[in-house]
């Protein structure tokens, strides 16, 4: 059941990403709501649920975008992978925590992206990429992921009441 409720969560991310998403574009920053799904589930629940969102959520919108195929998905994938690492580590009902962990996790990301590009011949400058896109997008998703970590979090709390003992979504 948990997992139904995890698919439709990021079908809903897909569709909000690929519609409204682009109406929320301010300059070069643009939210990434499936990151953000990503990053929640991974501090949420770890790396499985990191690793499974992120390969869901980068599959999706590969599909959906028809850019390189894999791009996203590794990513993703390897984002809620790293991301998961910590959520033992964690205190999750800090509210710091969700602002700090995209911040970070958008970067990581753009970076997975950037290496992924140039493997494909795709050459862009760095630095002027990270400042003029990658920075002000992390900013924005540092604004809209409060919504989408403590969402989640109560979320959780509603799958699966307070005697069940599980770190899987």
């Amino acid at each position: 059941m948990p997992y139904l409720w995890l698919g439709l969560i990021i079908t809903a991310g897909v569709v909000l990403q690929s519609t409204v998403v682009s109406f929320l574009q301010v300059g070069n920053a643009r939210p990434d709501l499936l990151l953000m799904v990503t990053v929640s589930a991974a501090l949420i629940s770890g790396r499985t649920s990191g690793v499974s969102v992120g390969f869901f959520s980068g599959l999706l919108w590969d599909l959906l975008t028809a850019q390189f195929f894999g791009m996203y998905t590794l990513a993703k994938l390897i984002t809620g992978y790293t991301v998961g690492g910590f959520e033992k580590k964690v205190f999750k009902d800090n509210p710091l925590l969700p602002l700090v962990a995209i911040f970070l996790a958008t970067i990581f990301h753009e970076i997975i992206l950037y290496i992924c590009a140039l493997t494909l011949g795709i050459e862009a400058p760095f630095f002027l990429l990270i400042g003029k896109n990658v920075v002000p997008s992390a900013i924005y998703n540092c604004l809209l992921m409060p919504f989408v970590y403590f969402g989640m979090f109560s979320f959780r709390k509603l799958i699966w009441p307070l005697g069940r003992h599980t770190t899987e979504f």
